[in-house]
């Protein structure tokens, strides 16, 4: 490394550690937190939730834009890898971790992703066939039900 910062292999010091078999959600974690060390980050997690904001307003026009069948999936990749890199951002700034955050919400969605089937199922609701205002009722019961 050169008294720049930069390797000879033209690298900087952000890129480093940051690949190694992580997934993406580790990659994205272990990038941030190397940009936080040379002094590009927010002191406070509202700035990178300004960026959440921002990155999902972008996401959000892209889809209103497109037409069935005719969106541009390039961008649309582009711009929702961009809002996924600005939530593991406020998850890091918040002090998640935002794979085991993301872990437990997919396992909170197949938790009661069953409970919705099982509901359907004993009330003679095909599945598929059932409207998604249908389910998204169960759905919502089976939220109510776990508050309780």
């Amino acid at each position: 490394m050169d008294g720049g910062g930069t390797r000879t292999d033209g690298r900087t010091p952000v890129h480093d550690g940051a690949g190694g078999g992580r997934g993406a959600l580790g990659r994205a974690l272990a990038v941030q937190q190397r940009a936080s060390v040379l002094g590009f980050d927010w002191q406070e997690p509202a700035g990178a939730l300004e960026k959440v904001f921002e990155e999902a307003g972008e996401v959000a026009a892209l889809v209103a834009a497109a037409t069935p069948g005719d969106r541009d999936h390039g961008a649309t990749q582009a711009e929702l890898g961009d809002l996924l890199f600005a939530v593991v951002n406020l998850a890091r700034l918040a002090q998640v971790d935002p794979a085991l955050a993301l872990d437990e919400a997919t396992g909170k969605f197949v938790a009661r992703f069953r409970e919705v089937e099982r509901l359907a199922r004993a009330r003679g609701l095909p599945l598929p066939g059932t409207t998604l205002e249908r389910l998204d009722g169960i759905w919502d019961e089976v939220k109510r039900r776990e508050r309780r």
